[in-house]
């Protein structure tokens, strides 16, 4: 039921506007009365709460308060989880609406000091993907919170505090190295004990270490999303080793690095009309059209049919990491575009483009700008 509303206004003293008393019916049919803010006003103040958020909580009101000219201790006590949260909830939105106001300011700061370090062996999120850290935002979170005393106005989203996005950069190495340390764990707990390597680096980069995100499309480290929304991909897995075996080569050393080198190109024999792939499209292929099938026959492409079939796909899909534009073309044209246009990039450290398979190589441009890096 929608709700009921009706009253009469009354100046309160120091508060500087006017409040109305109001009665609303809410959706449980039970009467919900909201109270002179300055019965409440003084005891969220003396938890550190700011006044543009109390002035906010007050005028939209919440539940369990009720008409009182004194707030007494146990009145306070069965209302203050209602009160701490309704500020709460006006924080959040206020931070929410920084965040979409100045989200491209941090993903551009960002940007600047992922242009200037090297990852080494770590890898970090490239900067369109920033805001998929939940770290970023408690640490902007952290910041903006002492600044909220300073706001002014009681509007939905008063205006931003005078900070800088520049507080936020001395966090970002910290921040991205334990993301990337964090997800390496949680992936390798995902892969069985007997099909893990002696490190974790060595298992994650094996061309059958594969797992399957929630979208049902086949996923591997590195990549930008979470562990908790992948799983271990067993029938991927097996089907990558037996195509590396099938190739001449050990499911238990070939990288997924290496199996991109290698350009290997299978023909499914289980489909009709013989579908041709290159060799890691054929997770995805089958998981698409023989989920449920036990097994699936391939055979791989050798001499001129090889070459035939390699000639025509020599373009692929790239996309650039640090902007988003992406293009169907050869590597050297997309590194072509980071050159002009993220000249302090250094593609042979950083992780800066990425293929329509998930490669992420690490190449020099064709031109080095001979701009030196930090290292972090």
């Amino acid at each position: 039921m929608g709700g009921i509303c009706f009253g009469a206004k009354r100046e309160e003293a120091g508060i500087g506007c006017s409040c109305e008393i109001v009665y609303r019916m809410d959706q449980t049919a039970r009467w919900i009365i909201f109270s002179s803010p300055r019965t409440v006003r003084s005891r969220l103040e003396a938890m550190g709460f700011a006044s543009v958020f109390i002035a906010l909580v007050i005028e939209r009101g919440f539940t369990g308060l009720r008409l009182s000219k004194r707030l007494t201790n146990k009145e306070w006590a069965g209302i203050k989880r209602h009160a701490i949260r309704a500020i709460k909830e006006c924080e959040q939105l206020y931070i929410e609406s920084f965040c979409v106001r100045e989200g491209e300011r941090i993903v551009s700061s960002y940007r600047s000091w992922y242009e200037c370090h090297d990852p080494g062996n770590e890898f970090w999120p490239p900067p369109p993907k920033i805001w998929t850290l939940d770290a970023i935002k408690d640490s902007l979170i952290e910041i903006l919170r002492p600044n909220f005393h300073h706001l002014q106005g009681v509007d939905d989203y008063p205006e931003p505090p005078d900070i800088t996005i520049d507080t936020l950069a001395p966090r970002f190495e910290n921040i991205v190295n334990n993301h990337s340390i964090s997800s390496r764990a949680e992936l390798l707990g995902l892969v069985p004990v007997e099909s893990r390597l002696s490190s974790v680096q060595e298992t994650l980069e094996l061309a059958r270490t594969l797992f399957i995100s929630s979208r049902f499309e086949p996923a591997r480290y590195p990549c930008f999303a979470f562990a908790n929304h992948w799983r271990w991909d067993e029938r991927g897995s097996v089907i990558i080793s037996d195509i590396i075996i099938l190739a001449g080569h050990d499911p238990n050393v070939m990288t997924f690095a290496q199996l991109l080198e290698e350009n290997i190109w299978v023909e499914c024999l289980t489909c009709a009309q013989g579908n041709v792939l290159q060799a890691p499209e054929a997770v995805g292929h089958f998981h698409r059209h023989h989920p449920h099938l036990e097994c699936v026959e391939w055979r791989i492409l050798e001499g001129q049919e090889l070459e035939t079939t390699r000639a025509p796909n020599a373009e692929k899909r790239w996309s650039c990491l640090l902007c988003g534009y992406w293009k169907t073309c050869t590597e050297d044209l997309i590194l072509e575009h980071i050159a002009s246009q993220h000249p302090f990039a250094r593609p042979d450290l950083q992780y800066c483009y990425m293929s329509v398979h998930g490669e992420l190589p690490r190449k020099p441009m064709a031109h080095a700008t001979g701009v030196s890096t930090a290292n972090s």
